[in-house]
């Protein structure tokens, strides 16, 4: 997170909400552009104890980096089980 945005940071810690609307709040800059990684991992132990899960279970690991109007605003990292993780997209070709 840029240095202007620090404050905000400590602000929005362990929100458990939409994480740009409350970036949103805080800095008057609205988001405009989300980029979005998911990868598959193995949970170490500290992951596994925050999920409530088995050392060594597989699980996907979420990043994004959010970008408002001037450039890089922030970027997440989240991590979930496996077996409590969907990600389902659809794709509608117009013609």
């Amino acid at each position: 997170m840029p240095p202007k945005y620090e404050d905000i940071a400590l602000k929005i810690e362990g929100n458990r909400g939409v994480l740009f609307n409350e970036f949103e709040v805080y800095s008057g800059h609205p988001i405009e552009q989300v980029e979005q990684e998911i990868r598959a991992i193995i949970l170490d132990d500290e992951a596994c104890l925050d999920l409530s899960c088995s050392k060594g279970e597989a699980g996907l690991r979420a990043t994004r980096a959010y970008f408002d109007t001037e450039g890089p605003a922030m970027i997440s990292i989240s991590f979930h089980p496996g077996d409590r993780y969907a990600y389902h997209m659809r794709f509608d070709r117009k013609s």
